[in-house]
């Protein structure tokens, strides 16, 4: 009975030494892979592996790391120590094969050998919207041994929750199943083990999926950068983005623009007293445009502060009339009347003279912009801005979906302030053009949305561009639409308006003396053209209308009255040709 329990014991220890050294039958093969992984906090890993082979193994021994859905380099790779069978050896990194092949030096140990690496893996995890993912190698395609079987081990970040945390093999690209799933996640620690064997060029990998919850990963902790804080994970959904957006305009919605049930219009005789016709226009429009200089102008000819008279090339002259200070002008009809006779008694409204006249204008803008400020409602074009400001800092962060958050953040920044003061530029030049030019920013958010998709967007993030892009054109097709909001001088416009368009004959006669309707008509054209009712004002003093040009133009009266009447055609038309020209030199 003794000799019996001797012999089995000595099987046993046979078959034990045939196992774990290595079964020297002459076949080279990987007889055991163990590793410990560390995840750091710049997604970056510590691996320390120790790897075993047969004796037949072929020299020197080349570690292998690639996969389908990495693209890691040499320079992602540093190598911290490497040893054979406890002595220090040599190592050398270079790109192969699709990813990256560590080559060590020999000892010149025969036998079974055991290689010790411990490196640094760049790039090996991943940030996704609901978690983070590692994807390591444990043997790659270009693996030319088998492998007997595998240990590993990975560290998360501190604090990771386990309840969600989930780790399995993939060989090649098939996930295999996780039965034992519950046996691998403890605390922060994650162990696998691979008993099935792997035949020669085949991919083995760990792929391990974890929550947002570790103290390199949660918004407030030790961020990817030192000493910078790491953006909150909600700058990556974008339905969070939409949220603000519609947020945002249904704020401008009620804070800047009315009802579009309004009070009943009280008529109004006269103009709002101290507003230039100008003034007015800009307010009436909400901007500034190419008929306010042409109505500061007609505005002081028909106070007698100026004189327009047409030469026969057709050109337009203004000469100063009235003393040096006139009373009825307005504080910004003063300065423009002022520019305009700086250098001389008459100015001529030719091309040879534009520069000046342009800097004419941009003083008159500046000088009619402060004087309305106050009761200037905010124009569509600058509230859309804010909104393209939030699309543009969305669309960034969707599309990088959390890689490398603070160098985007800091990016996002940078561009979207310059993109920022590139728009405000531009709607300043042009402020019914830019933002409203529906079918240019559609053609625009396409071409985002296609560049987005060309180059791997992920698809739930690539539909919340498109969603976010088109609620933006959207605004811009609706907020122009909105009534500005109502205040009382714009209820005084209205009744003015009004007036001007509809007074009948029998009105103007019990009011004003029929001798003064010529001085009436003068006097009130130049809000009547601020205002785009200058037709039907002439109408009411020039009997039939034989010709009416673009609307808000009157180009030929069929019966011409002598005096003010044919005097107010001839500003008309004066007015119509400094609008054409300031228009198309802007």
């Amino acid at each position: 009975m003794r000799v019996l329990l001797l012999a089995w014991l000595a099987l046993v220890a046979t078959g034990v030494h045939a196992q774990y050294a290595g079964q020297d039958n002459g076949k080279p093969d990987i007889i055991s892979r163990d590793a410990s992984i560390q995840v750091n906090d710049d997604d970056s890993i510590t691996v320390t592996e120790t790897t075993r082979v047969g004796r037949a193994a072929p020299l020197p021994f080349h570690r292998d790391l690639a996969l389908g859905n990495r693209n890691w380099s040499a320079s992602d790779v540093t190598v911290l120590e490497a040893t054979q069978n406890g002595e220090p050896v040599e190592t050398q990194v270079d790109d192969h094969a699709g990813g990256v092949r560590i080559s060590t030096g020999s000892t010149g140990a025969e036998g079974t050998r055991e290689y010790t690496l411990v490196y640094r893996l760049g790039h090996a995890v991943v940030h996704y919207d609901d978690g983070d993912r590692l994807d390591w190698p444990v043997a790659s395609r270009s693996n030319p041994l088998e492998l007997r079987d595998a240990q590993v081990k990975v560290l998360l970040p501190d604090g990771t929750a386990p309840q969600r945390t989930r780790a399995w093999f993939r060989l090649g690209t098939t996930d295999l199943g996780s039965h034992w799933e519950e046996n691998r996640v403890r605390g922060d620690e994650v162990s696998l083990y691979w008993p099935s064997g792997l035949g020669a060029g085949q991919t083995l990998s760990v792929a391990v999926t974890y929550p947002h919850g570790g103290a390199a990963a949660v918004p407030g902790n030790a961020s990817k950068t030192p000493g910078m804080a790491a953006p909150p994970r909600w700058v990556f959904d974008g339905r969070v983005w939409l949220a603000l957006l519609v947020a945002y305009y249904l704020a401008v919605k009620f804070l800047f623009t009315g009802s579009a049930q309004r009070k009943a219009v009280i008529a109004e005789y006269g103009p709002p007293g101290g507003y230039s016709a100008a003034a007015l226009r800009l307010l009436w429009h909400q901007a500034y445009d190419d008929k306010c200089l042409a109505a500061g102008i007609l505005g002081i000819a028909a106070k007698g502060g100026l004189c327009i008279s047409r030469e026969a090339d057709g050109s337009y002259v203004a000469t100063r009339a009235g003393d040096e200070v006139h009373p009825g002008l307005t504080m910004d009809e003063h300065i423009l009347r002022s520019s305009l006779f700086t250098l001389a008694p008459s100015v001529a409204f030719t091309r040879q003279n534009a520069d000046g006249l342009d800097l004419v204008e941009s003083r008159f803008r500046a000088v009619l912009e402060q004087r309305c400020s106050r009761e200037r409602t905010a124009s569509p074009d600058t509230l859309l801005l804010p909104g393209w400001l939030v699309v543009m800092a969305a669309l960034g962060f969707l599309y990088f979906g959390g890689r490398d958050p603070l160098q985007l953040a800091a990016q996002l920044i940078a561009s979207v302030a310059v993109a920022g003061i590139a728009v405000v530029t531009l709607v300043r030049f042009v402020p019914h053009g830019l933002l409203r030019a529906i079918r240019l920013q559609a053609g625009v958010a396409v071409a985002i949305c296609a560049a987005a998709w060309a180059t791997g967007v992920d698809p739930a993030n690539g539909v919340w561009m498109a969603v976010l892009l088109a609620a933006q054109i959207f605004a811009g097709w609706w907020l122009p639409r909105l009534p500005p909001r109502d205040t009382e001088l714009l209820r005084k416009l209205r009744g003015f308006r009004w007036y001007l368009a509809t007074a009948e004959q029998q009105d103007m006669d019990a009011r004003y003396k029929p001798s003064l309707h010529p001085e009436l008509q003068a006097s009130l054209l130049p809000y009547a053209m601020a205002l785009d009712v200058e037709v039907a004002w002439n109408r009411r003093f020039a009997g039939t209308l034989q010709q009416a040009g673009e609307q808000g133009f009157v180009t030929e009266l069929s019966q011409r009255r002598a005096g003010h009447t044919e005097a107010a055609v001839d500003l008309l038309a004066f007015a119509r040709a400094m609008s054409k020209s300031r228009s198309t030199q802007a």
